[in-house]
């Protein structure tokens, strides 16, 4: 199903670009190419990591998103052979493998080799018609979706490639090729694509750069944790530890919490220490916020595993551990409170943090939950990986990262 629109609802979409429509007077495109009768390309069909039988596909060039010439066969071993152009191919001219849900685009290289794979299909999505090449910050996420996805759907359930139902991974897209241009414009969406589907992901990953190991992580906590760098955007991998990869802070969906990662939550602060620190947050809007505070007793109890009493996230929250931490009561006052006992220390003057921020606003449990349901009828209980809600909640996050500075997405304006 796909998910269309633009209203602060429902999680949609954003429009796919096509060709614009030339001015009168002038053409705002080459002529359309001609083909040789004889003289033929030699192409190539390709999955890392896999030998798919590719004899279902057929290739034929795309010129301003339009069909040009005639479909050509293409081998069990992914080898076939398209007309050339009688002249140099203009930048708007692809090749283009289709069977069913899984669609591949590519451009000739500077030698005349066509081969037609995850990559080639990124390239051609970021480079938005244009023979430039893209930026690589953006690719190279965008060819792990991408091999993923054909991973999926022609490794193991090859039938799906001849017309029947794609695989999960192409559940809210029409196709790959779709799926292709909407995370290649909408950070957003990949974002949410990415933590979705962590598993097959991190899986395409290890098979394309060679890493058998880098797939073997704990996802347990990811249900209700996200973990996200110290600008608030989500990490791209959930999996990995700490170690690894620090983040500066967590979600925790259910509860419309955002809580603080630090070192400084394994030692003891004083009062002074803590109000200070608190400020220095808020001010640097640390993770995306700029209320940051200490949580009362119920915040800090939600946490804990409620058959045990031990904490319930020890991998999303490396620095707990601890029984004494700071707490605020109903005025919002700083207090001390002992877990173990449950009781407040009167007389304690040092104590371990663990600030937050409740984003009631979007993160709600409701609110989740209501908008969940609007925008698809997909979505188990608690559904919240579910690709409608973590786009809804992360549609206004801030991306600070290689792809070019600071970027506020409200309601996807940008696109």
């Amino acid at each position: 199903m796909g998910l269309t629109g633009c209203d602060r609802d429902t999680p949609q979409l954003p429009p796919v670009v096509t060709a614009a429509e030339p001015k009168l007077g002038f053409s705002a495109l080459p002529p359309i190419p001609r083909l040789h009768e004889r003289a033929r390309v030699e192409g190539q069909l390709a999955l890392t990591g896999n030998t798919p039988d590719w004899s279902a596909f057929r290739v034929h060039w795309v010129f301003d998103e339009q069909p040009l010439g005639e479909d050509v066969a293409v081998a069990a071993n992914g080898h076939f052979r398209l007309p050339r152009p009688l002249q140099d191919a203009p930048s708007g001219l692809w090749a283009e493998a289709r069977a069913g849900a899984y669609r591949l685009r590519g451009q000739p290289d500077e030698l005349g080799r066509l081969q037609l794979d995850a990559l080639s299909t990124a390239r051609a999505a970021i480079s938005n018609g244009s023979r430039a090449e893209p930026a690589s910050p953006q690719l190279e996420p965008l060819h792990n979706i991408l091999h993923a996805v054909l991973h999926e759907g022609l490794g193991e359930r090859v039938k799906t490639a001849t017309g029947n139902s794609a695989a999960p991974l192409l559940m809210h897209f029409q196709d790959s090729w779709q799926l292709a241009q909407v995370l290649a414009r909408s950070p957003v969406h990949r974002i949410a694509f990415q933590l979705r589907h962590q598993q097959a992901l991190a899986h395409s990953f290890a098979l394309l750069h060679q890493l058998p190991d880098f797939s073997h992580g704990d996802l347990s906590e990811q249900q209700r944790m996200v973990r996200l760098d110290r600008w608030g955007t989500p990490l791209r991998w959930q999996h990995r530890p700490y170690q690894e990869q620090a983040w500066g802070c967590v979600d925790y969906l259910q509860q419309g919490q955002r809580w603080l990662v630090s070192e400084e939550s394994a030692s003891k602060l004083t009062l002074n220490t803590l109000q200070q620190r608190l400020g220095e947050l808020s001010q640097q809007h640390y993770c995306g916020q700029n209320q940051w505070r200490l949580p009362t007793v119920s915040e800090l109890h939600s946490l804990l595993d409620g058959d045990n009493g031990d904490w319930a996230f020890p991998l999303s929250l490396p620095f707990t551990g601890s029984s004494i931490y700071w707490v605020q009561d109903q005025q919002g006052q700083p207090q001390i409170f002992d877990l173990q006992r449950n009781r407040i220390i009167s007389d304690g003057t040092q104590a371990h943090w663990l600030p937050l921020v409740v984003r009631s606003d979007t993160l709600s449990r409701q609110n989740i939950f209501q908008k969940s349901v609007k925008s698809s009828e997909l979505i188990p209980a608690p559904g919240w990986l579910e690709l409608p809600v973590l786009q809804y909640v992360y549609s206004q996050i801030s991306i600070r990262s290689a792809e070019g500075g600071m970027t506020c997405l409200q309601c996807h304006q940008e696109l």
